[in-house]
């Protein structure tokens, strides 16, 4: 009898693991995804990016809009870092989604839906959207309204009638979920995490990132 549910157990878990792998597949063939490298390298591709795409140093942060830590870091570190490098064509920032909703709710999943749906339209107006977004996280309930006028409200010509369709309809999910994989392959285990040409720093603190930025121009 022992042996009968061992072998159950095993089988159960084999079908899960295979369940899993399955919908992997099946999300990065509907979106034409082709997902993170084998070596966990990240994807700097189609994503909204602050400073010269072609920046020896790349700064990718995965954060979720309704992070308040995400939230102190594009309000009080960000800026600075920007401010540092804003003549430096050597380091560019990328953002990427990492949506906790075991955390935060599905909120966190529509919230970056939007943010894929705003960057499509205008990668500049992104930034004034993310940073609006985490101001705002103690102020809304992030219903499509909301998420559309705060982005009407910042962004010169974005299309109001195209963005609301987006999100309604989760036309960039999938682009979510790229992102996504590009955080597990790569080790964020929560947000915001901070990766310099792919190493990940110890925090997200300004002294800290500053400082791995400043080694990565040296090398």
């Amino acid at each position: 009898m022992q042996n009968k549910s061992q072998r159950l157990v095993i089988t159960t878990a084999i079908i899960l693991v295979a369940i899993i792998l399955g919908l992997i597949v099946y999300s990065q063939v509907a979106t034409g995804s082709k997902g993170p490298s084998a070596k966990g390298e990240l994807d700097y591709s189609n994503h909204p990016v602050w400073g010269n795409p072609e920046a020896a140093v790349k700064v990718a942060m995965f954060e979720d809009f309704l992070c308040p830590h995400c939230a102190e870091y594009t309000d009080a570190v960000l800026p600075r870092l920007k401010q540092d490098y804003a003549d430096n064509d050597k380091v560019a920032f990328y953002f990427y989604n990492y949506p906790l909703t075991a955390n935060f709710g599905p909120n966190s999943l529509t919230t970056a839906i939007s943010s894929k749906c705003v960057y499509q339209q205008s990668n500049d107006g992104f930034w004034d959207y993310k940073a609006a977004l985490m101001r705002a996280q103690k102020q809304i309930t992030y219903t499509t309204s909301e998420l559309v006028k705060i982005a009407t409200d910042i962004v010169p010509d974005i299309d109001a009638g195209a963005l609301r369709s987006c999100i309604e309809e989760k036309k960039t999910e999938g682009l979510v979920e790229e992102d996504l994989l590009n955080g597990v392959a790569v080790g964020v285990t929560g947000t915001p995490s901070i990766f310099i040409n792919g190493v990940k720093t110890q925090s997200y603190a300004y002294e800290t990132v500053k400082a791995a930025i400043e080694a990565a121009l040296a090398e």
